[in-house]
């Protein structure tokens, strides 16, 4: 016998596993129902496809984030709800794109500018156009071509004219 009003058990489904994330203004605008997603569970080091079946109309006002579920295709008896889970999806692949580290970019005057060296082993800063980020990446769109080397390290202790030498194995 238990006291009225008092919580017995907790039935949970595990058959249709669903993970509900929040991303940003600007990310939820490439987002779209259907889309395939990876989703990795830390804690089973493993992966799993799903996608996505609901991006929210409305922005949260606490947040100020999107909710976006996503579905799991095919979840195993190893899941449990409230597990933490990552997920990633493909967004926007542009073919031929040219990227640099982020680290191998700086900003001077408003301006980003990356370090080039050129045959000479000499350097020469180039302002250059950037457009879209990760973590550790910016695609330049231009000002650099395919092919040119660029000072990835030391960059504060560079300036135009400096005579440097590549370490091969780092290129």
């Amino acid at each position: 016998m238990t006291a009225a009003n008092t919580k017995v058990l907790t039935i949970t489904d595990t058959s249709g596993m669903y993970i509900d994330c929040s991303l940003s203004e600007a990310d939820v605008a490439a987002i779209q129902q259907g889309m395939p997603v990876s989703v990795s569970i830390e804690s089973l080091a493993q992966d799993y496809d799903g996608y996505i079946t609901y991006v929210s109309p409305a922005m949260d006002d606490t947040t100020k984030t999107y909710v976006v579920r996503i579905t799991l295709s095919q979840p195993d008896t190893k899941l449990r709800g409230g597990m933490f889970a990552q997920s990633s999806i493909d967004v926007l692949q542009k073919p031929d794109t040219l990227f640099i580290p982020k680290d191998a970019l700086t900003e001077q005057d408003g301006k980003a500018q990356v370090c080039i060296i050129k045959g000479d082993d000499t350097v020469e800063f180039r302002t250059v156009t950037t457009g879209l980020r990760n973590d550790d990446y910016v695609e330049i769109t231009d000002g650099l071509d395919d092919g040119d080397v660029i000072a990835t390290t030391n960059l504060a202790r560079l300036k135009d004219g400096t005579t440097v030498s590549i370490d091969e194995e780092r290129q």
